[in-house]
């Protein structure tokens, strides 16, 4: 393999090892009204990419490796209405408690 080669190899290698190390996770607790809110839908969208998830029985949730950014949570209620969030995911692991009024 000729040197340049190598180099080339390397330095994509390096890039790839970058672009994984920025990813982080998100996680917190859904609430409503202090209780925690087992089995509430969760879409998680940045511009036109979107993530489905639910809450456990205690209401936590978590996403892994998120790009760094603003997103929006939207909520789905089990009687059907939705509520939404801002949420901004730092290089480091990110955590947003809802708590629903």
């Amino acid at each position: 393999m000729k040197k340049s080669s190598l180099i080339v190899l390397l330095l994509c290698g390096f890039l790839l090892v970058a672009v994984i190390a920025e990813a982080s996770d998100l996680f917190g607790t859904i609430k409503l009204k202090g209780q925690p809110l087992p089995n509430a839908g969760i879409i998680l969208k940045d511009g036109s990419q979107e993530q489905r998830l639910k809450t456990n029985e205690q209401g936590y949730y978590s996403i892994r490796n998120l790009e760094p950014g603003k997103y929006t949570i939207t909520i789905q209620l089990q009687d059907e209405s939705t509520r939404e969030a801002t949420v901004h995911v730092f290089p480091q692991n990110t955590e947003k408690n809802i708590d629903l009024k």
